[in-house]
């Protein structure tokens, strides 16, 4: 939570770039695949796009290095847990190029146990080639690829009774439940120097994910101890493509100094939605049985395809005069939504465009003290329409913040 705001799906950053993320698949991470990570705190809308007022938190890759220093890694744990991961790379000929692969294979079995079922275990698979070209004196490119699959069983419930005593009967049913995910993702990172001052840089990337989730649901038992059940499957698969094209450079005008950043950005994404509902086998708390058969499931009319574009220009301007640090920033969104719902074979559409913005200056003291003081504003597009049927417009956020920073001397 980032001042007060969530930050699940619409703060989720990699390498510079949005991940459009929505429920089953928000691109979760693999942590031994990151760098660091950094949390943005406040409106991050005039540089990076669509994002709550809170804050954004932006995970970086591991990425080829010439200096990079080889490890590999086994671990056993608790659950049957095993897991071996690698973390590979060297420079390769010369001019500064550079390769790197992480990998990790992971497995364990379920922390919950069904009376004499052997159930599936929960395996994780990841790889991310990674390479480093240096194209010239003044430009880079990275290649970055990442890969993970992760099949395994949906953690299940367990019946609860009345007061505090424990059924220890699990409500799901192994030869049903699960919740398979798998992602991939393949883009670059481009720099070009023109000199000193001025640089040129471009991220692309293009990723896709595919959730499976069945479940079983159920609501009270009855005097035999019969508890009613259904069932229900959800499949969410979601692929995007985003650019970003920045151009930074640093000038003076008189004893002002500034860092100006502009640039163009561009996302499109895609998510299609497929759920079933059906009933189930009833289970009995004194005597469960597992694996009986379901009755057959139905499309629901969430069978839907919802397409998402959005083009940004911003910039900002990072001032420095004395002990006095100004920025200021402005950005224009137009984004166009559309939504098919292949059950009733209707489509509907919306567009919308904004400006954000921020302002903030703050004054350092020698001795490390720094007020300062900031006002900001977001852009949030929202899919869907009201019980009217009128689209929802799109959620803007306004935050203002005083207060004081300190950095030791000498410290980072």
């Amino acid at each position: 939570s980032l001042r007060g705001f969530g930050s699940g799906s619409d703060a989720n950053f990699r390498d510079g770039l949005k991940q459009a993320a929505a429920a089953l698949v928000r691109f979760p991470t693999e942590n031994y695949g990151l760098e660091r990570v950094e949390v943005l705190r406040g409106p991050s809308s005039g540089l990076y796009g669509a994002a709550d007022i809170g804050g954004i938190v932006h995970r970086v890759s591991k990425q080829a290095r010439p200096d990079h220093v080889n490890e590999i890694g086994v671990q056993v744990g608790n659950y049957a847990q095993k897991q071996l991961r690698a973390d590979l790379g060297g420079a390769r000929g010369k001019g500064g190029h550079a390769w790197r692969v992480v990998g990790l294979a992971h497995e364990n079995e379920p922390q919950a146990d069904y009376p004499g079922v052997r159930e599936r275990k929960t395996r994780r698979l990841y790889i991310a080639p990674s390479l480093l070209l240096e194209l010239s004196e003044r430009s880079t490119l990275r290649l970055l690829s990442e890969f993970w699959d992760k099949p395994g069983s949906d953690n299940p419930s367990e019946f609860a009774l009345p007061g505090p005593q424990r059924s220890r009967v699990l409500a799901g049913d192994p030869s049903f439940n699960r919740y398979d995910l798998r992602q991939w993702s393949l883009g670059y990172q481009f720099e070009h120097r023109f000199n000193d001052a001025w640089h040129f840089r471009q991220n692309l990337r293009t990723a896709g994910s595919r959730g499976d989730y069945n479940y079983l649901y159920f609501g009270a038992a009855d005097s035999q101890g019969n508890i009613f059940r259904g069932s229900g499957a959800m499949s969410r698969e979601t692929r995007y493509t985003a650019v970003d094209n920045q151009l930074q450079g640093k000038f003076n005008t008189g004893p002002i100094a500034h860092t100006l950043l502009a640039g163009l950005d561009y996302l499109h994404s895609r998510l299609d939605t497929d759920d079933y509902s059906g009933s189930a086998s009833p289970l009995n708390l004194y005597r469960p049985v597992y694996g009986q058969p379901n009755a057959q499931l139905t499309r629901r009319d969430t069978y839907k395809t919802e397409n998402l574009q959005q083009l940004g220009v911003y910039a900002q301007d990072q001032m420095a005069l004395g002990p006095w640090r100004l920025s200021a920033g402005l950005r224009h969104d137009s984004v166009r939504k559309s939504s098919d719902n292949h059950l009733a074979s209707s489509r509907s559409e919306q567009s919308d465009q904004a400006v954000s913005g921020r302002i903030g200056a703050n004054y350092i003291f020698a001795n490390g003290l720094a007020p300062y003081a900031s006002y900001g504003t977001s852009f949030l597009p929202q899919s869907g329409r009201d019980r009217h049927g009128k689209a929802f417009t799109p959620t803007r956020g306004e935050q203002y913040e005083i207060g004081v920073k300190f950095q030791p001397a000498g410290s980072k």
